[in-house]
């Protein structure tokens, strides 16, 4: 009978070990492509202003005129610390959906996982068109699947 695996940043593990799952999360990402340059001074103040209750309806709204809502390449601490709360409730997994195009990081989600004990899986794949290295656009499919 053959096992059913699953690939982790930590390595391969049995499916069965997957446990609770969150199957779309992005722990660690920069998706500055799609921000907003200010306009306005308003809009300025608001740019790099830190998320609070009185500026989160805002950002529902205006997603991508927040740099700080739009990259959390550099939150590891805040992530490791809401897995371990994940973990304690039962979780195990999370698929982490960033791909190379929006700082996919492979070294930080080894880290987080270690610090966490949360599994996680890690997107593939590119972006959008507009991310996507020129010299990938040209590449062969061997050329592509050697990418870490």
């Amino acid at each position: 009978m053959v096992k059913s695996q699953v690939e982790t940043v930590l390595g391969a593990i049995d499916a069965k070990d997957l446990g609770i799952t969150l199957p779309h999360e992005h722990l660690v990402m920069d998706a500055s492509y799609y921000s907003t340059p200010p306009a306005t001074d308003e809009e300025r103040e608001r740019y790099t202003a830190p998320i609070t209750m009185q500026n989160l309806n805002w950002l529902r709204h205006n997603l991508y005129k927040s740099k700080v809502n739009v990259s959390m390449y550099n939150e590891q601490e805040a992530v490791i610390a809401d897995l371990k709360i994940f973990k304690l409730t039962g979780g195990m997994t999370v698929v982490e959906n960033t791909v190379i195009g929006i700082n996919r990081d492979v070294a930080k989600m080894v880290n987080i996982s270690k610090s966490s004990g949360v599994h996680i899986v890690c997107g593939t794949g590119y972006f959008v068109d507009e991310t996507i290295p020129r010299e990938v656009k040209s590449a062969s499919v061997e050329k592509i699947t050697e990418v870490r």
